[in-house]
């Protein structure tokens, strides 16, 4: 048992780095097609880019803008699907994080001393 979650947060970390970098990837080039195409909603969501400008604020309003679908609004078939790869990105992260916390405590539970 011990081997399958050991396998288990290697494969699921792998699949987190991985996943990171594509996201990232990905939400940049969503960024720099907002900010080409539809410079308002850019300037609106706090003039972002991927590593300078990010306040918590300008996060929130960015995370907030994709979870309610708003790229919806702006009748861009590119951008709609940008924001939804990078929202299924998003969420698929989110999940994996709480798989890879599970199998850490599972690890733990099962490397216990006060359990053998």
């Amino acid at each position: 048992m011990l081997d399958i979650v050991a396998i288990a947060i290697i494969v699921s970390w792998s699949i987190q780095a991985i996943g990171t970098v594509i996201y990232l990837f990905q939400f940049g080039r969503l960024l720099n097609r907002l900010k080409a195409s539809h410079l308002g909603v850019w300037e609106s969501l706090g003039s972002l880019s991927l590593l300078l400008h990010n306040t918590p604020s300008n996060n929130w309003l960015v995370l907030r803008w994709l979870w309610t679908k708003g790229y919806s609004e702006l009748n861009d078939p590119d951008v709609e699907r940008r924001a939804g790869v990078v929202r299924a990105f998003l969420v698929g992260l989110i999940g994996n994080f709480i798989l890879l916390v599970l199998l850490f405590f599972l690890s733990f539970a099962l490397y216990s001393p006060l359990t053998n």
